[in-house]
């Protein structure tokens, strides 16, 4: 919802706000989206835009403000489903080094990303009373959403809270993230706030990073290596990493959060058509690989055929 309002706020509102709701035709919401794509939006953003119009034209119906809803008359772009970019594990370790030389926060962030999957506004909302060390895990509760500049804590997309797993690698690295948090409000003079925020700039931990700063960072340092990437990239990485890796697709989905397993399928299914091919090598070659010619022997008849 708080999303919604963000969008509203910024380009439907300055678009559309000054036109009477009887006087929008199909024609102006074309004109708008295609303003949008002008503008560098993909068509899942502007689709997102179109579903905003057709529900408050719809409630314009409902109230008989209008007498049929113009959004039924426009014509958004169509939605195909593009492979999702990912970059390589070499490239995300040159970024999490390179960034901890400039940015340790950045470095941190781009870490969490890639080995979590966590969205951005989940980073950017984590909290330190979210990680259980005896457990091992890290609580995925709350997400960050700026609307107006003004940062809000709110519940995630799906609206529920999940539980990640903690190996040793990232036990380590959190452990060096707060000493590193600690030092610098030691370096400061200030004493940290009671839950510090994991990704903070602030030298008590008191303020989370927020999303546009982050993403912008992290655009500095892709170009910087002479990169092509943006930040939501990383958690494509962490799932397709996982896929390629043998994880079955309802643990992938857990992790990232997707309220449905098939969201993950339709997403990654170009991670999942890579696996299918390996199982295939995989099968052929144990069942038919040793065989002289590749031609399989006459097998013997089963006891149902003798039925």
């Amino acid at each position: 919802m708080q999303e919604y309002r963000r969008l509203v706020a910024k380009t439907v509102g300055p678009a559309l706000g000054k036109t009477r709701v009887d006087k929008i035709t199909g024609r102006h919401l074309d004109d708008f989206y295609r303003a949008l794509q002008e503008r560098g939006l993909l068509n899942s953003s502007v689709h997102q835009h179109h579903s905003i119009l057709h529900a408050a034209l719809g409630r314009a119906v409902k109230w008989g403000l209008i007498q049929s809803n113009p959004a039924d008359r426009a014509t958004p772009p169509s939605l195909k489903r593009a492979t999702v970019g990912v970059p390589s594990i070499e490239d995300v370790q040159r970024l999490i080094a390179d960034a901890d030389a400039y940015d340790p926060v950045l470095a941190a962030a781009i870490a969490l990303a890639a080995v979590t999957g966590a969205r951005r506004g989940e980073l950017c909302a984590l909290r330190w009373s979210d990680v259980d060390r005896s457990r091992r895990t890290m609580s995925i509760a709350r997400s960050l959403t700026v609307v107006d500049k003004i940062a809000t804590e709110g519940p995630t997309k799906t609206h529920q809270r999940r539980s990640i797993a903690i190996d040793a690698a990232l036990e380590a690295f959190l452990t060096k993230r707060r000493a590193d948090q600690r030092a610098y409000a030691d370096a400061v003079g200030v004493s940290l706030v009671t839950d510090p925020f994991i990704l903070s700039r602030a030298a008590d931990g008191s303020a989370p990073c927020l999303l546009d700063g982050l993403s912008a960072g992290y655009q500095r340092r892709a170009r910087a290596l002479g990169l092509t990437t943006h930040f939501h990239e990383l958690r494509h990485f962490a799932a397709t990493t996982a896929i390629g890796a043998g994880t079955d697709v309802r643990t992938v989905a857990g992790r990232l959060g997707h309220a449905d397993a098939s969201i993950t399928l339709r997403v990654y299914a170009h991670a999942l058509e890579v696996r299918e091919r390996e199982l295939a090598g995989l099968l052929g070659t144990t069942v038919l690989g040793t065989l002289d010619g590749g031609v399989a022997p006459t097998a013997a008849r089963s006891p149902m055929q003798h039925a």
